[in-house]
């Protein structure tokens, strides 16, 4: 019995007591840990301004207007059918067969 005994031990040194919580907002709540927009320099605001593709483009940051472009233009043809390389007949970009699938297709 004594293992047991150290463990609730260590469970209830453990357990954070309410004069550890203390009153400061930064302690704690959704802010504490430095999981806050502040610290990592992100927007506090919900609509911030969106750079446009033009924009993102002139500051040297083209995967960033890749993005933006690609979302917009997705956008503008819900209606347009998703197509496989099989399809557009790019079969060296396909990854090998397996054997499985060989010995089915013999």
């Amino acid at each position: 019995m004594p293992k047991k005994r150290k463990s609730e031990r260590r469970a209830e040194e453990n357990e954070a007591r309410k004069d550890e919580l203390g009153n400061d907002p930064r302690e704690v709540g959704a802010e504490s840990a430095g999981q806050a927009g502040g610290v990592q320099r992100l927007s506090i605001e919900e609509d911030a301004d969106n750079e446009s593709v033009e924009e993102l483009s002139e500051a040297s940051q083209a995967i960033e207007a890749a993005r933006v472009e690609g979302s917009e233009d997705a956008a503008d043809h819900p209606e347009r059918p998703v197509h496989t390389h099989n399809e557009y007949g790019r079969p060296d970009d396909l990854p090998p067969a397996r054997s499985s699938d060989r010995k089915k297709a013999s």
